[in-house]
């Protein structure tokens, strides 16, 4: 189905409160977006600030909009989207995921002329063009559904990107620098987010893992990476990796990157020649630098939501209990899952040699 309205498309509202790594599996979306409207104003509205950092460097959009609507008042609300009314957009999208009634009733009071989202049960009737959602269709292509429902020119497909600047990549040599120049260096992120535990491989597991690294290459150092709110975890682990073995040459060869933004935690990443981390927004990350990453996966889908690029390898346990997006509404994501746990650090080790 065509695009409604005959007028050309001047301003578009791109719909995501979701966290990091699902904008990073949107950003092909944006860039076919962009690609098919380049003269046009896109503005993004993310739920969180530190989500918009994904796109704050390549400039492919004009605006990011935040709002956190769980911590506002009811007349904050309609204030936001008054002030969004009057940007006229012509077109929103809504990316996947997103709860229909309220994708599609936030987009019709902004008043957008075109309104395209996904439905589940049934079709609401404020969207104009809408898509069944698929829980078993990887994100990237779900949204790209999106787009071919309002008739887009799709030749291919871009891969997700994380772009970050000159200076990051300045910070990062100079981070590397304190390492050591030629140190094989692998990066361990313990976390995956603070309501996302149920992703989460056992602090002991890195511990062994990073213990077990240091011994084995004489020339490696590590870097444990998390948010402000896992700096207390991480520096647990570093402290036990250290003290957890008797080769006294280990101390000292770890490092912690708990305190610094989104964009240097990425030139950070770039400068790893392994990555091992969950299913979470900064794994996301790493799938899109230089990095091999090592994905951890318990009872998350990575037909889903797994990472997407050129290199990678993923580790699975098979979940009775899994989690999609779509259909697991009810689900409890703060609670631990053992089958994540059932990856050893062995198997784990083991892939890290075939690339180091």
């Amino acid at each position: 189905m065509k695009i409604l309205h005959t007028e050309p498309i001047k301003k578009i509202l791109i719909v995501h409160t979701w966290g990091i790594g699902d904008l990073i599996m949107l950003t092909p979306s944006i860039k076919i977006l962009r690609e098919n409207f380049p003269k046009a104003q896109i503005d993004i509205f993310v739920g969180q600030s530190v989500v918009g950092e994904v796109l704050k460097e390549n400039h492919i959009v004009n605006e990011i909009l935040t709002f956190n609507r769980t911590k506002s008042k009811l007349i904050d609300i309609l204030k936001f989207v008054l002030r969004l009314r009057k940007k006229k957009y012509d077109l929103a999208f809504v990316s996947t995921g997103i709860n229909p009634k309220l994708g599609s009733l936030f987009t019709f009071l902004v008043g957008a002329k075109t309104r395209v989202g996904e439905y589940r049960e049934s079709k609401t009737f404020l969207y104009t063009h809408q898509v069944k959602a698929d829980g078993n269709l990887h994100k990237v292509y779900s949204n790209l559904n999106l787009l071919r429902a309002i008739d887009l020119n799709i030749e291919k497909i871009p891969l997700p990107f994380f772009e970050f600047s000159e200076t990051d990549k300045e910070f990062a040599k100079s981070f590397v620098k304190q390492i050591g120049e030629g140190k094989i260096i692998v990066g361990l992120h313990p976390g995956a987010g603070e309501k996302q535990p149920f992703k989460v491989w056992d602090k002991d597991n890195f511990i062994n893992l990073g213990r077990r690294i240091l011994e084995k290459y004489v020339d490696a150092s590590l870097i444990i990476f998390g948010g402000p709110k896992e700096r207390e975890l991480c520096q647990e682990i570093k402290e036990k990796i250290e003290s957890s073995s008797f080769c006294y040459d280990i101390r000292g060869r770890t490092f912690l990157a708990t305190s610094f933004p989104l964009k240097q935690i990425a030139a950070l990443i770039d400068s790893c020649q392994v990555f091992i981390g969950s299913d979470s927004g900064v794994s996301h990350i790493a799938s899109t630098t230089k990095t091999n990453p090592i994905i951890l996966i318990g009872p998350t889908m990575p037909e889903r939501t797994g990472v997407v690029g050129k290199k990678g390898c993923i580790i699975q346990e098979k979940c009775n209990n899994q989690y999609n997006d779509i259909t697991s509404l009810e689900y409890d994501t703060t609670k631990a899952h053992k089958c994540i746990n059932r990856i050893t650090p062995n198997r784990v080790f083991e892939e890290i040699k075939k690339i180091i």
